[in-house]
């Protein structure tokens, strides 16, 4: 399956996840691009994924584990999960310059656990979609706001 364009719509329903965006996600391609490529991660869109990542990604999931590979990124993204998936995802933002980007914003599991995250997007060169290096942070939600 090819990537679903998430930032053609502020909110629906992709890869069975209730999806909510902020507007600014489709001011350029390339912050487009980082947020349909959030939204395939949690998806786990493996096709949209290998289209747009190098052979050699090298990730990081801060405070669990680092490595390279989109396999050795789902499965360790998939151990994180401990069994759950994402049921709704909200991008607040996504944002680049350059070869970087971010996106950030917050997953609901579909045990009801509310996580904020961060992913930090390298691509291989300023006019690429292809990504060389990820980082993701994510923080499980205990209070509420």
């Amino acid at each position: 399956m090819k990537c679903q364009r998430v930032s053609e719509s502020l909110s629906g329903n992709f890869y069975n996840m209730k999806i909510i965006r902020s507007q600014d996600c489709g001011n350029s391609p390339k912050n487009a691009l980082l947020a349909d490529l959030e939204v395939a991660l949690a998806g786990r869109n493996l096709a949209c994924l290998k289209e747009h990542t190098l052979s050699d990604l090298i990730w990081t999931i801060a405070g669990i584990g680092q490595g390279v590979g989109l396999t050795s990124l789902l499965v360790a993204l998939d151990s994180d999960l401990a069994g759950s998936s994402v049921d709704e995802m909200e991008i607040a933002s996504s944002f680049s310059h350059g070869k970087m980007g971010a996106v950030y914003g917050m997953r609901i599991d579909n045990i009801g656990k509310q996580y904020e995250f961060c992913s930090l997007y390298e691509l291989s060169s300023a006019g690429s979609a292809k990504v060389k290096n990820i980082k993701i942070f994510q923080i499980e939600k205990i209070c509420s706001d």
